[in-house]
């Protein structure tokens, strides 16, 4: 399994044309612009657009049954959402990998500053954990405190 891409945005939108627009990406950090009496209170919650695309090999496309996309700061694991594998009939057994690309807009809660990074697990048919990768990229939560 393989993270190819993961870009997280403000705003996805739908263009003529099947496309997709990304508005407002985040590259390194994710900065919180608060006041000197806001500094410091957590959680603070956030919409944020997400691209994933990501392959699954032969092998465990023949098992693949669900996904989950997790994020987590510092170490404290949620999930963003799940889905389920829809291959056609004879989809499992066709050599070569299987890629998927998601964009998603979800609920993010920060709990405080740090790191955040992302994960997708892949399960079989009886919930077993057969498979999770994560993309090299993490976003640094931050907080910018603005006069008021």
């Amino acid at each position: 399994m393989k993270i190819i891409n993961l870009i997280l945005c403000d705003d996805i939108r739908s263009e003529v044309g099947n496309k997709k627009s990304l508005m407002g990406v985040y590259t390194k950090e994710l900065s919180f612009s608060v006041t000197a009496d806001e500094a410091g209170v957590w959680p603070k919650d956030l919409i944020l657009g997400m691209m994933l695309d990501f392959s699954i090999s032969t092998e465990i496309k023949k098992k693949a049954h669900k996904f989950k996309v997790m994020y987590s700061v510092n170490d404290v694991e949620k999930t963003l959402g799940e889905g389920e594998f829809n291959f056609p009939p004879d989809g499992r057994e066709q050599e070569g990998d299987f890629q998927m690309t998601i964009f998603a807009k979800s609920q993010y809660s920060f709990e405080s500053c740090g790191k955040l990074s992302h994960c997708v697990k892949i399960f079989d048919v009886s919930g077993n954990e057969i498979a999770q990768a994560s993309p090299m990229t993490e976003l640094l939560i931050k907080e910018n405190v603005t006069p008021s």
